[in-house]
């Protein structure tokens, strides 16, 4: 919410600004330069090239954004989930094996563990990017469950316990795949070179007058709104 309403603070700021120092652009051209804005339009197919580059560009890195942001959703929505499958594959065996029920409370305990690891750690990117060991006490805990299950249920559960690795095996893999889209991050020259272009562009307001400062207010505030939103 607060980067939402910085993100319309800057577009709303900008519009107004620009709008309010279009004159005194005009003003200041003739002043020094003996030209007006309207008579630059030598600039106008190269600023409009260089629009048309940025464009691509910001495109590229808001899909490669949006598909990270997908591979950790569903890293954590699966991880959540055979954390639920190897709740439930306890509470059953639990139900028909006694040596299984006395031990139920610390087999839950450890499932109950790694859910909270996964609350603590897994919805905040801070966490996760200081996080690159793939396994870690939680991930050993879990195969220390399964190996309970298969030593106290044996062969009359063979099924479920063998789900139940199936299951941390699983989780495991999304995990991996989890950290590694939080450690990625997109090369440092695409950034620079996106800042680069956003920069000139936003100078080029400077020397181009389209005769509608409203709709150069406009489109000044967009790449204004898409140069701070990331």
């Amino acid at each position: 919410a607060v980067r939402v309403g910085g993100l319309f603070m800057v577009c709303i700021l900008s519009f107004f600004g620009y709008i309010a120092a279009s004159k005194e652009l005009d003003i200041a051209f003739v002043a020094v330069l003996g030209i007006k804005r309207s008579a630059t339009d030598a600039f106008s197919p190269f600023i409009t090239l260089l629009s048309l580059i940025y464009s691509i560009i910001l495109a590229q890195i808001y899909d490669y954004e949006f598909a990270r942001q997908g591979t950790i959703q569903d890293g954590l929505f699966t991880e959540t989930s055979a954390l639920q499958i190897l709740d439930a594959i306890v509470e059953t065996l639990a139900r028909r094996d006694h040596a299984i029920k006395r031990e139920r409370p610390r087999l839950l305990a450890i499932v109950q563990d790694c859910a909270v690891d996964l609350l603590n750690s897994g919805f905040s990117a801070k966490n996760n990017a200081n996080r690159t060991s793939l396994l870690n006490q939680t991930d050993r805990q879990l195969l220390v469950l399964v190996d309970d299950l298969e030593f106290y249920a044996g062969d009359r559960s063979a099924a479920l316990c063998r789900a139940a690795g199936d299951t941390v095996i699983g989780l495991s893999k999304a995990r991996a795949q989890r950290i590694s889209a939080v450690a990625a991050a997109l090369p440092l020259v695409q950034l620079l070179a996106e800042r680069a272009i956003a920069g000139v562009v936003l100078l080029s307001f400077i020397l181009v007058d389209l005769g509608a400062p409203k709709l150069e207010a406009t489109l000044f505030s967009i790449v204004c709104g898409s140069f701070f939103s990331h």
